[in-house]
């Protein structure tokens, strides 16, 4: 996630800020925790209050749902895709300005 991050090296000019979370369920949440994994990407996600932490090397962020299993970023314009295989998380798929700029697998 840290290149995601960093992609342009430049300041967004499109923040997604003044979007608001939608309220899930501690138990939906939770379903999206563990670690991921790409080719060049390791992040884990956890839990913290109604939101997910997003941790990346020294890199963390915050994300909020959006939708059920779409969440984005405040500080920066990403949007993270949840993937389910018969209910079950398999992979992330990374966002910036809409188009796709990472796809990590849940390894845990």
């Amino acid at each position: 996630m840290k290149r995601v991050l960093s992609f342009d090296h430049k300041t967004p000019r499109l923040l997604n800020n003044r979007k608001k979370g939608i309220a899930l369920s501690n138990e939906t949440l939770d379903t999206y925790t563990g670690n991921y994994s790409g080719q060049h990407v390791k992040a884990n996600i956890r839990r913290k209050e109604s939101s997910l932490l997003m941790s990346s090397g020294d890199m963390q962020l915050i994300i909020l749902p959006e939708s059920e299993n779409v969440f984005f970023a405040t500080k920066a314009p990403l949007t993270f895709e949840f993937i389910s295989v018969n209910e079950v998380i398999t992979k992330m798929i990374v966002r910036e300005n809409g188009k796709i700029v990472d796809e990590v697998k849940k390894v845990e």
